[in-house]
């Protein structure tokens, strides 16, 4: 499985990464094994778990988008049950709960970043 801390650099050692405790031995927290002095110092184990990931901006949450598309089709649909609107906003909800819908349907397949690195879809 791999690991992903947001906002840190790839560490070049293991000795200089988030992970690391030399507090009883030389030990990872991440992958849980005891390390060997001469191993950390200048590079990291080639099991390391970390995953680099290159600046892209904010990270979406797929989950709370589609939990704020849920309420805002809750809300158009209640404004469009209550028939108050002009044709010309009924038709925008009307598009915009179509829209909605659509999107939803595209993220529901979609991995979220942590998913994704762990292989699943």
């Amino acid at each position: 499985m791999s690991v992903l801390i947001r906002g840190i650099e790839m560490p070049t050692s293991c000795c200089t990464c988030p992970c690391f405790n030399a507090i009883s031995g030389y030990y990872c927290q991440a992958t849980h094994d005891c390390l060997v002095k001469e191993d950390v110092i200048n590079s990291r184990q080639t099991n390391c778990p970390l995953v680099e990931v290159h600046p892209h901006g904010d990270l979406i949450d797929r989950d709370a988008i589609i939990e704020s598309f849920n309420t805002d089709i809750r809300v158009f649909t209640d404004a469009l049950n209550q028939n108050r609107m002009s044709e010309e906003y009924t038709n925008l909800h009307s598009k915009a709960i179509k829209d909605r819908k659509e999107i939803i349907s595209y993220l529901s397949g979609r991995p979220t970043v942590i998913e994704a690195e762990d292989g699943e879809t």
